[in-house]
């Protein structure tokens, strides 16, 4: 599996809904492609019938029925090239993992001392369009339009039988411990069907997420993303780093000469936790950092400056920026002619 982490929950959730539909685009053009160059007569490994409706990550051709059995009865690999089976529907499967504040403020466990008078900030929830891809929605069998692991429906039982018992019940801490230990094991499942794992630097390293990826069958980390690095201070991009210890490779994104971490404490900008991971590797002997040297956002004559003030003119404007049509901004007097506009 790959781990794609960022600082921002906002970053996290675009990355995920946009990996999500470039790759389901992408299999279903896999699929139309194999259904037109065969006519029809792809034949499944498993049944060896045709007409074949699931293209899985490896590129091969089965049966959504035929694999969700395959699943079922414990195989997790492709009869073909024996690599690892996530799901039945194929593609990539995707998951996001949220902070543990957001999980409890929407699956709430009830506690046995209330403090009616403590005040806590409000935490964020999960939009949603994002609970289908949420851990903490999916090990409740509660995400829409996802079917749920048996480990799932586990846990959903054992949580409503929690709410149900309430924590005047004699058997609360019987059923505390029986939900924590289903949702355990439905967490494990769901790292086991994931392909990409989408996470804040900081969630990375919740417990739930560390224990999942540390049970028996969870999936091998084999490459991590940080996204947005020049913005996080070192510790926080090292977080998802101790979690994906044996990666075979890290890929440090983002570009410390635009928004460097924000540091308040003097003390600390002195001792140097104003400069990210990326930077400081990005100036360590023989490193070589790889510049996207084309740009598609912005006029060239905007471009311009910065290019010339950051970069040394090395970053270049893609001809189709000019070529944009004038905007709802453009110039009164000169409506039809593409500008550079700047506002400050």
């Amino acid at each position: 599996a790959v781990l794609y982490c960022t600082p921002s929950n906002d970053a996290a959730d675009v990355a995920c809904l946009r990996v999500a539909e470039v790759a389901a685009e992408h299999f279903r053009d896999v699929a139309d492609i194999r259904a037109r160059d065969a006519c029809g007569e792809e034949e499944c490994v498993i049944c060896l019938s045709g007409r074949c409706d699931v293209v899985t990550a490896c590129n091969h051709y089965f049966h959504s029925q035929c694999l969700m059995q395959a699943l079922a009865a414990g195989s997790r690999s492709c009869p073909i090239c024996r690599r690892v089976l996530r799901q039945p529907s194929g593609g990539l499967r995707m998951l996001r993992v949220y902070s543990a504040e957001m999980e409890r403020s929407e699956f709430p466990v009830p506690k046995r001392i209330d403090h009616p008078h403590a005040r806590s900030r409000k935490p964020r929830t999960v939009p949603e369009n994002m609970r289908r891809y949420a851990l903490h929605w999916r090990c409740h069998g509660f995400a829409p339009g996802e079917a749920p692991t048996p480990e799932a429906v586990m846990a959903g039982e054992a949580y409503m039988r929690l709410l149900d018992a309430g924590p005047k019940s004699g058997a609360f801490d019987e059923l505390r411990a029986e939900y924590y230990e289903a949702l355990s094991e439905a967490r494990a499942a769901e790292l086991r069907q994931a392909d990409l794992v989408f996470a804040t630097c900081i969630s990375s390293r919740r417990g739930g997420l560390t224990a999942a990826l540390q049970a028996e069958g969870a999936p091998w980390l084999r490459q991590a993303i940080i996204d947005e690095a020049g913005q996080a201070p070192e510790p926080e991009t090292l977080c998802p780093l101790t979690l994906a210890r044996d990666v075979r490779s890290v890929v440090l994104v983002g570009d410390p000469k635009q928004l460097r971490p924000i540091i308040k404490s003097p003390a600390a900008q002195r001792l140097g936790l104003n400069v990210s991971l990326l930077e400081r590797i990005g100036h360590a002997p023989g490193a070589r950092p790889h510049l996207l040297s084309l740009q598609y956002r912005m006029h060239p004559d905007l471009n311009a400056f910065p290019s010339t003030y950051f970069y040394g003119g090395a970053v270049r404007t893609d001809p189709g920026t000019a070529a944009r049509a004038p905007g709802v901004l453009a110039h009164p007097g000169r409506p039809t002619v593409p500008a550079a506009l700047l506002f400050w």
